[in-house]
């Protein structure tokens, strides 16, 4: 139960940073700055995410 309530929650928390990261993308002057980091907080939480429901 817990397993999937933690699921749901992280995707939702993607979804908010992914719109928040084009939001301000769109208004940056440089985007990078903003895209590399998000895309790496990404990988790394879907990852633990996938450890954790495995494990």
């Amino acid at each position: 139960m817990t397993h999937i309530k933690l699921a749901l929650l992280s995707r939702q928390h993607q979804r908010t940073l992914v719109s928040y990261g084009l939001l301000s993308c769109s208004r940056s002057p440089s985007p990078l700055l903003v895209v590399v980091p998000l895309s790496t907080f990404l990988v790394h939480s879907t990852l633990g995410v996938l450890l954790h429901n495995c494990c």
